[in-house]
């Protein structure tokens, strides 16, 4: 296979874990229910605008810890194809 091939599996995969371990992943931060309860006490532009920041905060950690997660899986997965290839090959 060509180094194209490995590079592009390697990106569908990575593409395919980021999104599994995206869609069900949940932060839950007491900072957030803080500004989420003033808000909903008293619906204000401050409140809102501090409601707003914490759910921007909320993204950006979705987002980091998918991308490690699924760096990590990925490497993993091929790190013990490499290992069953290079066991493959010895027992021949």
């Amino acid at each position: 296979m060509r180094p194209a091939n490995y590079i592009g599996v390697a990106l569908l995969a990575y593409l395919l874990v980021f999104a599994s371990i995206y869609a069900t992943e949940f932060i839950h931060r007491q900072a957030f229910d803080r500004a989420f309860s003033a808000w909903y006490q008293h619906p204000s532009a401050e409140n809102e605008a501090a409601l707003k920041r914490e759910q921007h905060v909320n993204y950006v950690m979705r987002l980091q810890d998918s991308a490690m997660g699924a760096a990590f899986a990925v490497a993993a997965g091929y790190g013990a194809w490499a290992l069953v290839r290079i066991a493959k090959r010895k027992l021949q």
